[in-house]
């Protein structure tokens, strides 16, 4: 795994030891192709962050900051690794603005929300599990009006397009599909 472009490319991605299943860099490159540049004041938040790969590659492309989301321990000790080098320059600036959560996305999506507007978020749930199902839900029910875009990734099968968010496109590499999925505001 690696940061496909912007200013960290090339910049290589630790993956954790078990339990995670990365985003490869042809679904990641195929994902950033459609969505475009960044105009570097987008907030992104990656849920069920896992290594992080989504957010650092909107991080790294212009994003203004990204928000990771994650409650398994190996993940965010991964995580870490992999956001430290993009983090600051040798001399201590900051180079990019990053949130770690520990925490269930779920809860996350309730309680802990950004004010004001997302321009993207990831969503990339272990294949198979309920609660991804469960934040578009919540995510077109909380935050429908003042979010961007939701890239749902999973498996090659269709997903139930809750009240406040339409579909906007589906992208389909092998048997990863990246559905996305649109609130209320595109700005």
């Amino acid at each position: 795994m690696r940061i496909i472009a912007g200013r960290f490319k090339g910049r290589k991605l630790l993956a954790p030891a078990r339990g995670v299943r990365p985003t490869t860099d042809r679904v990641k490159e195929r994902l950033f192709s459609v969505l475009g540049p960044f105009n570097g004041d987008e907030v992104v938040v990656d849920l069920f962050c896992g290594s992080g790969g989504l957010g650092i590659e909107a991080l790294s492309r212009g994003a203004e900051r990204a928000i990771f989301v994650d409650r398994a321990r190996d993940s965010l000790r991964t995580l870490n690794r992999n956001l430290t080098p993009v983090l600051h320059d040798a001399d201590g600036v900051a180079l990019v603005a990053a949130e770690i959560h520990k925490q269930d996305a779920l809860g996350f999506i309730r309680s802990c929300w950004p004010q004001g507007h997302v321009h993207l978020c990831f969503l990339d749930p272990p294949y198979g599990d309920p609660k991804g199902g469960e934040c578009l839900i919540e995510l077109g029910r909380l935050h429908g009006p003042r979010l961007g875009l939701i890239a749902f990734e999973g498996p090659d099968v269709d997903i139930s397009i809750p009240q406040g968010l339409t579909e906007e496109r589906r992208l389909i590499c092998g048997e990863t599909r990246v559905t996305l999925l649109k609130g209320g505001d595109r700005s």
